[in-house]
């Protein structure tokens, strides 16, 4: 039985109703009389294209989402293209105290993120996770965005695919708000789909693009649509994007990691 405090948020998809349930046991989606486990964030996002009615209609999400709740677009970040610790910490998806952990050579390291954004260990702050990883271990280089993880929520550069997501287009846009928030959506369910098979988000895969978005309904006109929007992702964040400057916060095995 749900909770009575628990807050719902009904829509309709393709004409089922949909139902995203947040109370005391998480949060839940209730569809064509199943029910699945969401993140927070995962409810969230949901919640909200159900509410705006974004998009028509939507693929199935199945993968985690990172638990964290985006807070909007930040002004510190230009396009996005290389987000830093900072701003994973001023925009939710990390919190100042949580600890990191890195598995290296059998041994497990911990630090903890600043306020800053910065990764305190053994009571020194770096400004980098490859820095911090780098003097963690000892080694010569290391890309610390992809070796400290987040318990067992995976490795911090999904959180930083995450909020490249949810800035996309990039500040200085000129599409509509509605068109924005669409975008927005479907590169939400690109990043989920390609982080949960372990797949590098700004690949441009044919294949990959047509198991997210084939076999759901849409009409040619919708289908082109998101196209677009995953082709004007390529066009940002695929291998032409990687030679693009690094911000201050980087240094060379950060520049946009997977």
């Amino acid at each position: 039985m749900t909770d009575p405090k628990a807050e719902v948020i009904i829509g309709c998809v393709d004409g089922a109703v949909v139902r995203v349930v947040s109370d005391g046991n998480g949060a839940h989606l209730h569809f064509n009389g199943g029910v699945a486990h969401l993140s927070r964030s995962g409810a969230a996002l949901l919640a909200a294209a159900l509410v705006h009615e974004a998009p028509e209609s939507r693929p199935a999400v199945q993968s985690r989402i990172p638990a964290r709740q985006p807070r909007g677009t930040s002004s510190r970040m230009g396009t996005g293209i290389n987000p830093s610790m900072g701003d994973l910490v001023a925009e939710g998806y990390l919190e100042e105290g949580e600890t990191l952990t890195l598995t290296y050579r059998g041994h497990e390291y911990t630090a903890r993120v600043t306020a800053s954004g910065e990764i305190e260990h053994d009571g020194v702050c770096h400004g980098s996770p490859s820095a911090a990883a780098k003097a963690a271990t000892g080694t010569y280089a290391m890309n610390g965005w992809v070796e400290w993880h987040i318990g067992d929520e995976g490795p911090i550069s999904d959180l930083r695919w995450w909020l490249r997501a949810d800035q996309f287009p990039g500040d200085g846009h000129r599409y509509a708000d509605s068109s924005a928030n669409q975008m927005r959506l479907v590169a939400g369910w690109w990043v989920e789909h390609t982080l949960s098979k372990g797949i590098d988000p700004s690949t441009p895969d044919e294949t990959e693009i047509e198991a997210l978005l084939g076999g759901q309904g849409y009409a040619e006109k919708t289908m082109e649509s998101y196209r677009q929007v995953l082709r004007n992702w390529f066009a940002l964040y695929g291998r032409d994007a990687k030679s693009a400057p690094k911000s201050e916060h980087d240094d060379d095995s950060d520049a946009l990691t997977p």
